[in-house]
C-alpha cells in the first residue's frame, strides 16, 4: 500500500496524521547508521529501539498480547537479524514461546551483537536451532508449522544466504502463518537488485528510521507497513527530505500508507 512515482520524483508515504514521509535508498540509509555509530551510539542501542517496536507489531498480530503465543524467528548475523532477536526477547518475556533459527555464519561468541543477543534468549527459555543445510528445510517444518507468527530478519542484500532464502520463501508463501518482515520482505533486496528467489508475501513490514525506496516497486508484498524509531535526530530526517514535526513524539511505531490514500 505505497505509492509509485517516476524516477524524477521523490517517493512519499503518509502517516495516520497525514504527515508525508519520504523514502530513501539503501546506501543513504546505511550512511545514516554509520554516522550514528561515529557519534557514539552502538549497534545494540539502535537494535533495541527497533526490537521494541517490532515486538509491538507482532503483539498486535497475536491479538494484542504475546502471552501464550508461539513465535519462530529467523535471524542472520546482520542488523535485520539483530532486530528480530531483540524483538524475540520482548515477546519471550511477555509469555510467548520462542524458537530461533540462525544461519551457520552467525557469531555466537566474541563481542559482536549476536553474542549479546542470543545468550539471554536461550537462558530465559528460547530454543535455538542452527539451520545448517539449505537443502534440509524439512527438519524445521514441524516447529514453524506450530507457530502463530514468524519473524523474519534475513532480507539484507547478503547473497550468501540465497540457498536458504529460496526454501524459506517457497514454504512460507504456501503457509497460512503470518510473516513479519524487517526492512523488506524476502526476495525484495533492500539495494534494489533482484535476488532471484521469488517474493515472500509478508503480513507486515517494519521500516527502520525511514522506509526504503525499493518498497515502492512492489506494494503488494509488504502487507501492513509500519515505521519505527531508529534514534535518528530530526536533523537526519531533514537531510533526507522530511519536513514535518518529529515523527515519534507520541509513540515509537507508526502506520504508513500510500500517499494517495
Amino acid at each position: 500500500m505505497v505509492a509509485t512515482h517516476t524516477s524524477t520524483q521523490a517517493a512519499y508515504f503518509i502517516t495516520q496524521q497525514s504527515q508525508a514521509v519520504p523514502s530513501c535508498c539503501w546506501s543513504r540509509w546505511r550512511a545514516v547508521i554509520e554516522s550514528l555509530y561515529a557519534n557514539g551510539l552502538t549497534p545494540l542501542q539502535l537494535v533495541e529501539s527497533c526490537g521494541f517496536s517490532y515486538a509491538m507489531v507482532v503483539r498486535y498480530a497475536l491479538g494484542l498480547s504475546s502471552n501464550g503465543g508461539a513465535v519462530s524467528v529467523f535471524a542472520s548475523d546482520t542488523f535485520y537479524g539483530w532486530v528480530a532477536l531483540a524483538a524475540a526477547r520482548h515477546l519471550l518475556h511477555g509469555g510467548a514461546s520462542v524458537n530461533i533459527f540462525t544461519l551457520p555464519n552467525c557469531k555466537h561468541e566474541g563481542q559482536g551483537p549476536m553474542a549479546h543477543l542470543l545468550p539471554p534468549l536461550v537462558s530465559d527459555g528460547a530454543s535455538k536451532i542452527t539451520w545448517e543445510d539449505p537443502r534440509k528445510f524439512g527438519h524445521v517444518l514441524a516447529t514453524v508449522e506450530g507457530s502463530h507468527n514468524v519473524l523474519c530478519g534475513l532480507s539484507d542484500a547478503n547473497r550468501s544466504y540465497l540457498p536458504w532464502l529460496e526454501s524459506f520463501v517457497a514454504f512460507m508463501n504456501e503457509s497460512a502463518i503470518p510473516v513479519h518482515a524487517v526492512g523488506t520482505p524476502l526476495g525484495l533486496s533492500p539495494d534494489g537488485e533482484a535476488l532471484g528467489v521469488g517474493f515472500l508475501y509478508a503480513s507486515s513490514t517494519l521500516s527502520l528510521g525511514l522506509p526504503l525506496d525499493v518498497l515502492n516497486a512492489h506494494p503488494e508484498i509488504i502487507g501492513r507497513h509500519y515505521l519505527c524509531d531508529l534514534l535518528w535526530g530530526l536533523t537526519h530526517y531533514h537531510e533526507l527530505g522530511y519536513r514535518g514535526d518529529p515523527l515519534f513524539a507520541e509513540q515509537p511505531v507508526i502506520r504508513l500508507s500510500c500517499c494517495d490514500g
